[in-house]
Order: C-alpha cells, then structure tokens, then sequence
C-alpha cells in the first residue's frame, strides 16, 4: 500500500472513530431542548415564558419552516457536547435573516462558529476567556438599557463574541464581549456566546432568568408564539437509529460493529511493502509573484470586483479594530489627525480615495486593485500595526 494510500487510511480512521463517538454519544437524553428536563435543557425557560402567557412552538423539523411562521420569539441553542448535527448552515441563515427582517426577534444562544453566525455577521471564539476556577463568571452590562438593568449575567463557559459593527454589546467579561444585539428590518437579533444561560440549571443564577424576560416582553409585549428550534438544539438525537438500538439493547453491538470497522480500516493502513521516497514538492513562487498569479486568477474568473471588495472590507476592520470606533468617516479624520497625527490622515486619504476611484469603475483593472492593495498594506504596516503610529510626521 502507498504512502498516500497509508494516510488516507489512517484518515479515515480517525474520522470514523470521532463520528461513531458522537453518534454513540447521542439520543442519552442530553440535549438543549424544551423536553429535556436535565441540567442543561431548556424546559425551564419554556415553562416561565408559559407562564408569562405566551404560546410555544418547538420546531422540530429545523428553520426550513420559518417562511410558514408568523413574526415572535425564536431561540436557536447549540447542543452539549462538542458536535452539533444537524449542523446550522447558510441557508438556514437566509432564512432566518428573512424572518427577522418580517418582525421577529431571535436568540442565538452558541458557543461554536457556524455559517448561520456567519451570514447574520457574527463569528465566535470558542476560547476567548480564560478557564474560570470557580465555575461561573458574571458578566456585566456594557451598556445601560432595559435588556442590562438588572443584575449581571451568570455564565459558564470561555466563548467570546466578533461581531459586525451593526451589533451593540450588552454584556461584558474582562473587556470581552459575550452577548450582543442589533437591529434588522423590523426584528431584532440577539447573541449570547453562552448557551448555559438559559439551562435549567443555571436560569435562577444572576440575571439570566430577568434577561429573558426582558426580552422576550420587549419582542413579544404580553402575548405572542415563542419559537423554540429542537432540532438544532439536540432535540432529534431522540428518534435517531442509533436512540432506538440503544432503548432496544443494541449499544453493545453497535460498541463492537464499530470496533471491527475501525480494526479493518487499522489493517488496510499497515505497511505490506516498502516506502516510497516521496518526490520533492517544487520551490514556491516568491511573494511578488504568488500574489500576480492570484490576481491572474481573479481576473480570469472576473472576481476582481469580489477581490476589491474582500481588501477593501479588510482594510476597514482594521481600522475600526485600532481605532476603537465604527466606519464613521468624520470621527475616523478626527482621531487619526488627533492621535496618529497629519501624516496618518494624509496616507489615510490617499488609500480612501483609491479605493473610491475602483468602486466607481465598472470593471477595475487588476494591476489598479494590487496597487491599492498595497496601498492600504503599508497603511496598516505604518500606523496600525505599531502603539500610537508617528504623530506629526511627513
């Protein structure tokens, strides 16, 4: 067997075992959603906001439903555990960005990336705090409002909020935020990078159990249907094959299928013959030409509106990031001529109006947009990259 086929092998086995795992671990009733009455479920939640007076809808079939739906409150959970399946895609986010745009309001309680978060404009850091030794952290409002005037919110786990600047935060660990909202058409989308804010066991904790509240009477005023998304959130691990094998006795067989299949997979990897040298892979082209032979390939797929779109939206979140403040072009002036100094709100006019010149042409050519990129490079290098940048220079 050949080296490549070697790899492939041992490849395969590990993403068998990592999927046969999380197979296995499903359907034991750990989930996040509103049936499951464990730690971590979310029957607590369902109960107050019933008891508020509110009408509840779990989901069960996934978001593909929400263009059937009248306007309310939805929350989306990720579920325990370190796979999420079925996973939430892009075209779940479509969905639901429709949805808000209609008037409905939408908790996205996650601790993990996915496309969803990333077409609504949020990405998520699953390590961004420090491990907590007591447990739980509280996370204090960001901002005064109607969602934070109670007391802090109690969280467990280390995930960390990157939002687009549409978002405002609401609460905050160490300068780190955890939960976010912004408006959208007439709804609203709300953020918590911790999803153990609403389980059973932690909603009388803090403010967890007045947040929800106040959100859910600020979406819905005193009546409405509240949305709860079952699948997404371990709700169909329940009526899979392998819930009902275990529930019938077959977790032992299954244990020992999978073991065979891994020993198989183990043995087509082992070595029947000698190695091969592998070839060596040939020199990489030096910067100047990785970077023309990537703009060859832009242009010859007619991406170049895409590439300027792509530097231009980088070179803006990098200022935003040193700035400390949104794209609003009068404030940006002023802070780059009151802290970088003239020289940096020069340099940053020049890249400004680069980048405005290719906006406005209907085809920008490709040698136009490598030089503008390379622009907005030595801007970044030269006043972003570096405390306080060369106040005063020429």
């Amino acid at each position: 067997m050949s080296v490549g086929m070697r790899r492939a092998a041992v490849v395969a086995t590990l993403v068998l075992a990592l999927l046969v795992g999380g197979v296995l671990a499903a359907g034991t009733g750990s989930s996040r959603a509103t049936a499951d009455r464990g730690p971590d479920g979310l029957a607590a939640v369902a109960g107050v906001l019933q008891r508020m007076g509110y009408t509840l809808e779990p989901l069960r079939l996934g978001l593909h439903v929400l263009s059937r739906k009248d306007p309310g409150l939805l929350f989306i959970v990720s579920p325990p555990g370190l796979l999420a399946w079925p996973a939430l895609t892009e075209a779940d986010g479509t969905r639901l960005v429709e949805w808000v745009a209609r008037g409905g309001t939408v908790i996205l309680a996650q601790d993990r990336p996915s496309p969803l978060l990333l077409e609504v404009g949020v990405d998520i850091d699953p390590l961004g705090l420090p491990r907590s030794v007591e447990g739980t952290r509280p996370a204090v409002a960001a901002r005064p409002g109607s969602w934070t005037l109670h007391s802090p919110l109690s969280i467990e786990g280390r995930a960390t909020l990157d939002v687009d600047p549409g978002f405002s935060p609401l609460y905050a660990v160490h300068g780190e935020v955890v939960a976010a909202e912004r408006a959208l058409g007439a709804g609203r989308i709300v953020v918590l990078a911790d999803p153990s804010v609403l389980g059973n066991s932690a909603l009388g904790r803090g403010g967890n159990l007045e947040f929800v509240a106040a959100v859910a009477h600020a979406a819905l005023g005193a009546s409405g249907v509240v949305y709860f998304d079952d699948l997404h959130a371990g709700g169909g691990d329940a009526h899979g094959v392998v819930a009902y094998a275990r529930r019938a006795g077959g977790g032992p067989a299954l244990l020992l299928l999978a073991a065979l299949v891994l020993l198989g997979l183990w043995r087509l990897g082992a070595r029947e013959a000698s190695a091969v040298r592998p070839r060596p892979n040939p020199p990489m082209l030096g910067g100047a030409e990785h970077v023309r032979a990537l703009a060859g390939l832009y242009e010859r797929a007619d991406l170049g509106r895409h590439a300027l779109d792509v530097t231009s939206r980088r070179f803006r979140r990098a200022v935003e990031s040193r700035a400390g403040i949104p794209w609003e072009l009068d404030r940006l002036d002023r802070w780059l001529d009151e802290e970088l100094g003239p020289a940096a709100a020069r340099d940053f006019a020049r890249v400004r109006a680069a980048f405005g010149h290719l906006f406005s042409v209907e085809e920008p050519e490709t040698e136009a947009v490598l030089a503008t990129a390379r622009l907005a490079a030595r801007f970044e290098a030269r006043w972003l990259a570096r405390r306080g940048g060369e106040r005063g220079g020429v």
